[in-house]
């Protein structure tokens, strides 16, 4: 989805591309394994994100972003709508940064480790920004099948062993 850039298919997507080509097999094993969407470059994001259901409640990705030709930054984050006061409540995990020519299996328990932290966070954790928009507009008008279909395919139930 793009966010701005009409050059950046052509400028940055490429250099992406062949950068996470590197390690596909990773992430997608990584993906596979604890039932994950991966979203590719979601609005021009130099990175991967690899949604689901918080088990407490919410959404929330693993986010594997590429920092430079060698090196990616793992982070996270969780977030819980309360409908009811039209607002969003939120944890960020800290930005990790990993070399991509570390093992296989260093390389996925570092992602897998981002994974287990955001699942082991709990409610109270969570918090809401005080400059944040109502999203009264947004969450009274009636959802239709197909958004609510959509949020079940883009954010599945994880693997949790």
């Amino acid at each position: 989805m793009p966010n701005g850039d009409q050059n950046w298919g052509v400028k940055e997507y490429p250099k992406l591309e062949a950068f996470f080509a590197q390690i596909s097999s990773i992430l997608e094993d990584f993906a596979t394994r604890r039932n994950l969407n991966i979203a590719k470059y979601y609005h021009q994001f130099p990175g991967w994100h690899f949604r689901f259901r918080h088990p407490k409640g919410g959404f929330a990705y693993v986010s594997v972003e590429m920092a430079n030709e060698q090196d990616i930054h793992i982070s996270g984050v969780w977030w819980l709508d309360d409908k009811t006061k039209y607002t969003r409540l939120l944890k960020w995990a800290d930005r990790k940064t990993c070399s991509i020519n570390n093992p296989k299996t260093i390389l996925l328990g570092e992602i897998d480790a981002m994974f287990l932290k955001i699942i082991s966070w709990n409610r109270e954790e969570l918090s809401g920004k005080p400059d944040q928009p109502s999203y009264r507009d947004l969450w009274e008008r009636k959802r239709s099948k197909k958004e609510i279909e959509f949020e079940e395919k883009e954010y599945p139930v994880p693997h949790i062993d």
